[in-house]
């Protein structure tokens, strides 16, 4: 039995001892065979061979393709970013040298970038800089904006896809602009460049959308729009104010481009260009179409503030378009107050003057402006200006479509409004409401014009109750 035993051990010490081990000499023999191979991935996964070494076992593997084992060979490394910026240092200059080649061999080239570009996903970004950029030189190496699309196809085509690109940081952003240039991958490359986060890279990409478009045989796709409205500069902006002032394109498209347009007029933009924004703006409040000349409006006071008034008054004639917008104009004066003329709850400078004029003028359209930015502004004392039209029957049919409507009616909804106001102020004090709630409830009481009396706070109460009843309900999901 013993002597069994003796022998069996002999077996295994003879096994292990016989077991060759891979070094660099060997590499490119072990990578020949399957048994070798796993061998190699036994050796590249112990960090205590040396790095260099492990990098190259690495190599063999790839030159003869055995890609499960180089996988497991990364994945079972403790060490992982050291070894894979390893190995790119090695891998790198075999892609580079291939894209070098007039006519790469495609099969090769394609396992080798694949290669290179997953390996670039272990290794930090600040540290795989020189990596990317050796590629994206190598790869994009003679071409230029004035390179013909042929020219760019054929090059970028046999030495990167295009969805890699992206993967190789600011060092691609050169290389995507002259594809874009070219009308080639725009959709999944102007995406890449606007996360760079990089404002000049995202001002040379709209220029090339503009560029593009300028072309008079291109009808412009909306996510062009979309695009140039990411890019967040005054040049994208006025561009948008620009094709939304086109009359040669579709009416759909310029309300398009107004509506991604305006999401980009914030005070940082704005005041980059002033007068080139006013100057469109100008543009739209002396437009027929009473959605743009709202917006118009809109938009002009809260770039300039009240010095935009006499504008503005001047842009709202009372020629009866405003009953046919596509907005309901009682929520555009709704929102005009509430959102510009008392911006956060406060009156902008010379916000109270302005109203005032509103209201002093003979032009039934400023009038209702100016008593519905009144109530608005939820001031007892300046109440009393509506007083002198409380028993008008002016008709309003062509500033809302409704002769039914008058300023007498108006008026009196903001009397009674700003009174419905006051109650809900002394509510809060009480306890009796929230916060949330007294702000939603005075809302519904600004939003809410063509009633009164009676109805009017009946109106208010059933508007309430659903609002705040969707409120606890919204508050009992959140909680959950």
């Amino acid at each position: 039995m013993r002597k069994i035993l003796f022998l069996l051990m002999s077996v295994v010490v003879w096994v292990v001892a016989c077991t060759p081990t891979p070094k660099p000499s060997t590499f490119k023999g072990f990578a020949n065979n399957e048994k070798g191979a796993a061998l190699l991935v036994k050796y590249i996964t112990d960090t205590k061979n040396p790095l260099q070494d492990r990098a190259k076992a690495m190599m063999a593997l790839m030159h003869h393709k055995w890609d499960i084992q180089v996988l497991s060979a990364i994945d079972k490394s403790p060490d992982k970013a050291k070894l894979a910026e390893e190995v790119a240092k090695l891998v790198v200059p075999v892609y580079v040298k291939l894209c070098d080649e007039a006519q790469p061999n495609l099969t090769d080239i394609s396992y080798f970038r694949d290669q290179a570009f997953r390996l670039l996903d272990f290794i930090p970004e600040k540290d795989s800089a020189p990596y990317r950029k050796a590629i994206a030189d190598a790869v994009f190496k003679g071409l230029t904006l004035k390179s013909s699309a042929k020219d760019v196809k054929d090059r970028v085509s046999k030495r990167i896809m295009v969805e890699q690109i992206k993967h190789l940081g600011k060092a691609g952003a050169r290389g995507a602009l002259i594809l874009i240039h070219n009308t080639l991958g725009i959709s999944k490359l102007a995406g890449y460049l606007l996360k760079l986060k990089d404002k000049a890279i995202s001002l040379q990409l709209f220029n090339q959308i503009k560029y593009i478009a300028s072309k008079p045989d291109i009808v412009i796709p909306l996510p062009f729009l979309d695009i140039a409205g990411q890019v967040k500069d005054i040049h994208s902006l006025e561009w948008l104010l620009d094709m939304a002032l086109d009359d040669n394109q579709k009416l759909d498209f310029q309300a398009y481009a107004f509506n991604v347009g305006t999401t980009m007029i914030d005070h940082k933009i704005v005041k980059t260009d002033i007068p080139g924004v006013v100057k469109r703006l100008k543009k739209f409040m002396a437009s027929d179409d009473p959605d743009f000349r709202w917006s118009g409006v809109y938009y002009m006071v809260y770039v300039q503030g009240t010095k935009a008034m006499p504008d503005v008054m001047k842009a709202l004639k009372n020629d009866g378009v405003y009953p046919d917008a596509d907005e309901a104009p009682m929520k555009t004066m709704v929102d005009f107050c509430y959102n510009v003329m008392f911006e956060n709850g406060n009156p902008i400078p010379g916000a109270w003057d302005a109203i005032h004029v509103l209201i002093k003028s003979g032009n039934p359209v400023h009038r209702t402006l100016g008593l519905v930015c009144l109530k608005a502004g939820d001031n007892t004392d300046k109440a009393k200006w509506a007083k002198p039209f409380l028993k008008s029957r002016t008709k309003l049919d062509r500033v809302f479509g409704d002769d039914k409507i008058t300023l007498g009616l108006i008026a009196n909804n903001c009397v009674q409004g700003i009174k419905m106001m006051r109650a809900v102020d002394q509510d809060l004090a009480a306890k009796k409401i929230s916060a949330k709630e007294a702000k939603t409830k005075k809302f519904i009481i600004l939003a809410i014009l063509d009633k009164q009396g009676t109805e009017y706070n009946e109106w208010v109460k059933k508007s309430f109750d659903a609002a705040d009843k969707d409120l606890k309900k919204k508050s009992k999901k959140a909680k959950k």
